[in-house]
């Protein structure tokens, strides 16, 4: 729960009054340290009223979607899994497993597990540098420029 605005009211016995506190898209939005903005996410926000924290007397949900969808920059400790779930890391990073996919397939199919499994949760730069990749940070900032694009 977070506060987004309040207003102080006096009411007399039995009385009761019309209150309005706006929301703007703004107070949806949470900081995002590895992109270095404000992110809003789109979805479903509850709404709620009353008269301290634990004494709720109103709720009510909105719909929130950003306009412009927050693009994802990719880093030397993201995800292989990450990266893939994107048509251009799909792109890149497809070609550059497919090959060592089909050397190691034979071992790992006897595990029931691809190898693409065993690897999805690793930063790129851990698995680039367990491939003994020459120049690891050049590789590495290659790669990130081409799944970035011109972010």
């Amino acid at each position: 729960k977070e506060l987004k605005g309040f207003v102080k009211v006096s009411l007399a016995p039995k009385e009761t009054k019309t209150v309005l506190i706006k929301l703007c898209s703004r107070d949806f939005t949470w900081y995002n340290e590895e992109s270095g903005n404000w992110q809003l996410d789109g979805g479903e926000y509850r709404i709620l009223a009353g008269a301290s924290s634990a004494d709720i007397r109103l709720e009510a949900s909105v719909r929130v979607e950003p306009k412009n969808p927050p693009k994802t920059v990719f880093t030397q400790w993201s995800s292989i899994g990450e990266i893939v779930a994107t048509p251009a890391g799909a792109e890149v990073l497809g070609q550059m497993f497919a090959s060592s996919a089909k050397e190691s397939s034979q071992s790992i199919d006897a595990l029931g597990v691809s190898t693409f499994d065993l690897i999805k949760g690793m930063p790129l730069k851990k698995i680039l540098a367990m491939g003994n990749t020459p120049d690891l940070d050049a590789a590495v900032e290659n790669i990130l420029k081409a799944v970035n694009g011109s972010v």
